[in-house]
Formats: structure tokens, sequence, C-alpha cells
């Protein structure tokens, strides 16, 4: 069977919910007027003190560690409905366990690890502060997972309730055990040149946001592919960026792109504990302020593959996202050329989404410019907006809305805007270290269709001004313009064949007086061709059959 190395995606919006779905939703009992009519209100409600974080130890550690972007330390304990909380039964023939957990000291939030998860049918869990303010759940049987384990985003309370109802004579079916929190504490502390702050509000006074800039007018189905990771290691919690991303079996697949960083040296048991937040975005650039709700997580994923000297690491999501998140599969291209208008969607310092665009040409380089070169990085020289720690993973796309990198590092920040970040490339992972647990390949194109790019038909963020004609052609061709403002730009032209090698390449000057310029290719086989036409406003691609 013929291969096509050119196809088209159909966006994704969204997945079979299913299962999946994090939070059921609901109220929980005691927010009845019925519960608060009887005596079971009045009872006092037991609290759990968890023990005060160390904060001068931590914040030494902090300091000691190259690019540390812990914010979240690691706290062992053990709590269960059979030891701690209040068991009740209620009128409606349930019984209800609630527990009240408290933060001690300067810590401003914390997350929940359960190494023990199980719910029966008709259990609900939900977790919320006192104020009502937060609130989460309800968890349910749907979020049980074969491994046990579950965990929350983070809670920015000191304070905050466990509320559990199951059937009667279920509970004895129930397993919920609390082996760890991590308790947030910096709040402010050093990233490593990254910004002073962490959280939401807390990057650079120079980060643009998402939904506040014209400039990001154009990204806005690109923009629900990023997701903000809370990634989890033995010491505690950290902030990363990722995307979904698409593949040619085009089956929603829960693929999340991220940095081989953020993941270095942990454990793969600790990805069950890892959090993705969908949509935490200001949706009101009049009340900046105001952190938006954070309810849309997924739990859990698994590795599929990673590899160092491009710094990927691709990860399946262990639930399937659910339509609600009305999240977007984003499209990537390998072909691994230099572009200008490249761009990147992030979440710095654990912050609400960012956008950062650079309208210049991008180069190819080792990571920070080492020598010798390996061609496995892009290096990115900001125009608008800035990258901070937090934004690692996040994807780069080119100007037509495809993934082509995610960021590796850099030297990029408010006070430093000329300074270069990398990213590793697509192109470069993409047979990696030349097995399926190192490269992209297997899991990106699963139906082996060999495809350069997958696209959602070419949707440039600046609509495509170039035509080539005849198509088909065989050596002479017109290259026309729309209008009069690409007269007397230099452009490059590329022709990549179809398993991605460079056939053909001009420069050409266009001319001022007409609106195209004539091309007269070389002798080229037969066959499907790629274009790209290389100018200072962007990459514009197209197809071209050669006769």
């Amino acid at each position: 069977m013929q291969k096509v190395y050119l196809l088209c995606l159909l966006c994704f919006f969204g997945a079979v919910a299913g299962k999946a779905q994090l939070s059921k939703g609901g109220t929980p009992y005691s927010f009845g007027s019925d519960f608060r009519a009887t005596d079971l209100a009045k009872m006092p409600l037991p609290t759990f003190a968890v023990p005060a974080l160390d904060l001068p130890t931590l914040q030494r550690e902090d300091a000691e560690t190259v690019n540390a972007d812990r914010f979240a330390a690691a706290t062992a304990v053990s709590l269960q409905p059979n030891t701690h909380g209040l068991w009740q039964d209620l009128p409606t023939g349930e019984q209800m366990w609630r527990v009240q957990i408290n933060l001690q000291g300067q810590v401003t939030g914390m997350r929940l690890l359960f190494d023990k998860f199980r719910l029966p049918e008709g259990g609900r869990l939900f977790i919320y502060s006192p104020d009502h303010q937060i609130l989460l759940g309800a968890f349910t049987a749907h979020n049980n997972k074969p491994h046990l384990s579950f965990a929350t985003t983070l809670l920015k309370n000191k304070t905050i309730i466990l509320e559990y109802t199951v059937p009667a004579g279920k509970a004895h079916e129930t397993l919920l055990h609390i082996h760890r929190i991590d308790q947030a504490y910096r709040t402010v502390g050093d990233m490593e040149k990254k910004g002073d702050k962490v959280g939401f509000g807390n990057s650079g006074s120079c980060n643009l946001d998402i939904n506040c800039t014209t400039l990001a007018n154009d990204w806005q189905e690109e923009k629900r592919c990023v997701v903000r990771i809370i990634t989890v290691n033995g010491g505690g919690s950290s902030y990363c960026s990722g995307s979904l991303i698409g593949n040619t079996a085009q089956d929603r697949k829960p693929y999340i792109l991220t940095a081989y960083h953020c993941r270095k040296g942990v454990s793969v048991s600790f990805l069950d504990f890892w959090t993705f937040d969908f949509n935490y975005e200001i949706s009101d650039c009049n009340a900046p302020n105001a952190e938006p709700a954070n309810t849309q997580n997924l739990t859990g994923a698994t590795l599929k593959s990673e590899y160092l000297p491009s710094d990927f690491c691709l990860l399946e999501l262990q639930d399937a996202v659910p339509n609600t998140f009305n999240a977007y599969w984003n499209s990537w291209n390998r072909l691994g050329q230099n572009v200008s208008g490249a761009v990147c969607i992030h979440h710095p310092s654990g912050d609400v989404k960012k956008f950062t665009r650079d309208t210049d040409m991008n180069s190819t380089t080792s990571y920070y410019d080492e020598q010798p070169n390996d061609n496995t990085h892009y290096r990115q020289v900001w125009n608008n907006g800035t990258t901070e720690g937090g934004s690692s993973g996040s994807p780069l796309f080119d100007s037509a809305g495809n993934i082509i990198g995610q960021l590796h590092g850099g030297e990029a920040l408010c006070s430093a805007p000329n300074d270069p970040d990398w990213f590793g490339k697509v192109s470069a992972s993409w047979v990696g270290g030349g097995t399926v647990e190192t490269r992209l390949s297997d899991w990106l194109d699963p139906i082996g269709s060999g495809a350069f790019v997958l696209t959602s038909v070419q949707r440039e963020k600046i609509q495509n001004p170039f035509k080539l004609y005849p198509n088909p052609a065989q050596k002479d061709l017109q290259l026309a313009y729309e209008n009069s403002a690409w007269a007397g730009q230099t452009i490059e032209v590329r022709l990549y064949d179809q398993v991605g090698k460079l056939a053909y390449q001009t420069k050409q000057t266009l001319p001022t007086n007409t609106a195209s310029k004539p091309l007269r290719l070389p002798a080229l086989p037969v066959g499907l061709y790629v274009v790209q036409i290389v100018a200072q406003q962007g990459i514009f691609t197209q197809t071209l059959v050669v006769e």
C-alpha cells in the first residue's frame, strides 16, 4: 500500500468521558439543610494536625540545588477512617465519615496523596475548605485504579475537610489511606533566576496572559492542549508544563509531551501521583487577581518513552480526558527545519496559562550551544513574554500551530529579555535512542504512515499568501503572492521528498512590479513533495505533485 507522508489531522475536541472523569460533581451531605437541622451537625469535628515543616532546612536545600523548583515538601502521615475522624449514621440510612486536616506554620496549602484508594459503588468522597470556597468531588468508584493510588491537586488552604458517605453495610469495603501530605511552603523563594515567587499571580510581570493579549487571539485552540503538571518525587511536589499531542491513528490517546528533566531521577511509581491541571487560566481580564477555579484535573500517568539528549518525555494519562474539559489534541511537525514566528504556551512558576512569541527565525543547536553541535534543540530568543521555572516541558509551536519541540531550559526571564531558551526538537526525539522506549515514532505514528507533518489543514496563524501553480507540475512553476507587501522580500523555497529528505532549495527575491515569480525546478523524481516557503512573517507549507 502506498504511504501518504503528509497527513491531515482533524481537530480533537474532547474524548469519551466514561470512567475517566476525575470528579462527578454534586454537593456534600453536610451542606444540606436536612443535616444542619439534626443533632449530628452539632458534634465537634475531629482534627488531624500535620507536623510543621522545618522551613530553614528546606530553604537551605533549595538554595543548594541548581534549578530547584520544589514548591511543596513531603510530610509522611497515616490517616484513615478506622483510626481518625468521626463516623455518623445518617437519616438516609447511609454512613458519613468526616475529618478536618490542619496545617501549621508558614505554609499556604496542601496536596493529599493516598497510597490506598478504593471506594465501593455508592461511596462518595468530597474534599473542601471550611468556607466552601474550595470543593473537589465527588470522587467515586469511577476513580478506582488497580494500583490503588490517588492524589489531589494543590488545595490552597491551611484547613481542609474530608467528607465520605457510603451506603449502609459497605463501609468495610472502603480503602482510604493518606500516607503523605505535601505542604506548600515556597510562596517566596529563589526559583534559580526564574522569578522569585511560585503559584497563582507570581510569574514575572512581562508574562502575557493567554486570554488578555491580542497576540494570542489566533491561538485559542492550541492553548487547550497545554496543561499544568504537578510532579511528585520523594521530597515533594514541583511544577512543569506539558501538552496533549495527537497521533496518526487519530484515536485520542491521552499522550502528554513534556520534558525528560521533569521526571529525571523520579521512580516511575511516583507518576501515579502526578496531577494534570487543564484550563488553568484567567477568564476575566478585568479581574486578574481572582484565581480561576482549578477543578479540571486528572491524576496518574504511565511512562511511554523518553530521551535525555533531546529532553523529551512522553506520558499517557491513566484516564481518558472528559468531554467537559474541552481539550485539544495538538498536531506536530518533525521536519526539523528552523522556523520564524514560533510560540510557546506554558505555566510559568505554576501560574495561569501564558503566551510567549518569537517573531524572528530560530536556530538549531545543542543544548546551551554546547559543542560539538548535535542539532537536537531549537534556540529561541523571545520578542514577547518569557519563560520561567514551571514552564519546562511546554510546547513550542511553529507558525502553523504544530508542535515542534518542548522546553528544556535556558536563561530567558523578564529582567533578561534577550537571553535564549532551548527546546528539544520533535525531529530529534522522533528516532531518539533508536528503541521504542527512547523515541516518539512508535507512539505518534502507530499506523506506520511515515508522516512528517500531522496538521489541521494548514491553519497558519498568518493566512498563506503564496500559491504554486500548476499543480501537478513538471519543471516550470509560478510562485504567486497575494499583495504588494511581499514585493522585494527575499524568501527561501524548500522541497522535501516523501522520506523527508531535502530535495531542492533556492533563495528568491520577489519582484516589485508583479505578483508572481517564475521558478524552474531541477529534474526530480515523480511523487509528492512538501514545499516550505520561508519568509520574514513565518513558514508557509503546501504540497506539490511532480509529474
